[in-house]
C-alpha cells in the first residue's frame, strides 16, 4: 500500500538506531525488504500502510536468549513507536504532536514511619536532543491499590516525591509511579508494597531491592 515504503524504513531506523546504541553495537541489521507476505498484503488490506519488523528467530539461539529478556523487549518496541511517531509527523497531514512520551521513573523507594508513607522517585532518562527515551517527563500520575493487582485510576503530581497517609494497621498498600507529559503516559515503575503496623516499635529496617 503507498506510503508502506517509508513506515518500514522509520520503524526499521527507529529499532536499529536504539538496539544498537543501548543493547549491542553488533546487533546485525537484516535491512529493508519489500515483500507481499500476507499480513502487508494490499490485496489483504489496501487501507493503511503496514509493515512486519523482525527482531530475532526462536530457531537462533542469541536470538532466543534476547527475545526472552525483558530489557532487550523494551528497547525494540520503544523503537517500533519512535518510527511510528516519525512516519506520521513526516508523511500523515494533521499530525502536529511530536512528543515522544517518556521514559519510566527511575528509582522508585518508599520510606514508612509515623502513619505515613513517604514515596519518592527520579526523572526518567531522557538525553536533550538525542529522545532515545523519549522526551522529558512535565509530570507523574500516583497509583495506589490494596492487592497488588487492581490499581485506581491515580493522581497527578508534579513532584518526584509526595507523603501520604500509611495503609490502615494490618493492610497492605501497593504503590507505582507514571512519568506523563504531551506524547502520552510511561510504562509505571516496578511496584512496592508497605505493610504497616502503626506500633510504638523504634526498630527501623531498610530493604535493598536490587
Amino acid at each position: 500500500y503507498p506510503g508502506g515504503d517509508d513506515f518500514g524504513v522509520a520503524v526499521h531506523n527507529g529499532i536499529i538506531d536504539l538496539v544498537q546504541e543501548e543493547w549491542s553495537p553488533q546487533w546485525r541489521d537484516g535491512g529493508v525488504i519489500a515483500w507481499w507476505l500476507g499480513e502487508t498484503n494490499p490485496r489483504n488490506n489496501a487501507k493503511m500502510p503496514m509493515a512486519l519488523p523482525e527482531v530475532g528467530f526462536h530457531d537462533n539461539p542469541e536470538d532466543a536468549k534476547y527475545i526472552l529478556d525483558p530489557r532487550f523487549r523494551d528497547l525494540a518496541s520503544r523503537g517500533t513507536y519512535h518510527g511510528m511517531v516519525e512516519y506520521y509527523t513526516n508523511h500523515v497531514d494533521g499530525f502536529t504532536n511530536t512528543t515522544l512520551l517518556p521514559a519510566p521513573p527511575q528509582n522508585f523507594r518508599i520510606q514508612a514511619g509515623n502513619g505515613e508513607v513517604v514515596l519518592s522517585w527520579d526523572e526518567p532518562r531522557s538525553e536533550e536532543g538525542a529522545r532515545r527515551f523519549g522526551d522529558p517527563a512535565t509530570g507523574y500520575r500516583v497509583y495506589r491499590s490494596v492487592n497488588g493487582h487492581g490499581f485506581d485510576n491515580g493522581f497527578a503530581w508534579d513532584g518526584t516525591s509526595i507523603t501520604l497517609p500509611a495503609p490502615p494497621a494490618g493492610t497492605p498498600g501497593y504503590y507505582r509511579i507514571t512519568a506523563t507529559n504531551e506524547g502520552g503516559e510511561s510504562f509505571p515503575t516496578e511496584t512496592l508494597v508497605v505493610h504497616h503496623d502503626h506500633s510504638d516499635n523504634d526498630q527501623r529496617v531498610l530493604i535493598v531491592n536490587g
